[in-house]
């Protein structure tokens, strides 16, 4: 779950800066840049994959660290897997 937030930020961070749409590149083909990039995040809003799983507790934690972002829990169909969307906040 923590991949697909980081991915989502960087792909809205994008137009930002040449460096964040080349860090999104990156990002977007999961080379070892996401990982750490995902582990920064979960590091940084105090979220304990281990401890709490990647569920709805996992989503409340990144969503108060993540303030100026609305994350969105997407599920579509049975076996589908769980997108999480950071959306800007205006």
């Amino acid at each position: 779950m923590t991949r697909a937030v980081v991915t989502s930020l960087a792909q809205l961070e994008k137009t930002e800066s040449p460096q964040k749409s080349l860090d999104y590149d990156y990002i977007r083909h999961g080379r070892p840049f996401q990982k750490r990039k995902a582990e920064e995040l979960r590091r940084a809003a105090k979220v304990d994959i281990d401890r709490i799983g990647g569920g709805i507790d996992a989503l409340k934690l990144f969503q108060v660290h993540l303030r100026k972002y609305k994350l969105q829990n997407l599920y579509f169909g049975r076996y589908s897997e769980i997108q999480m969307l950071p959306y800007k906040m205006f």
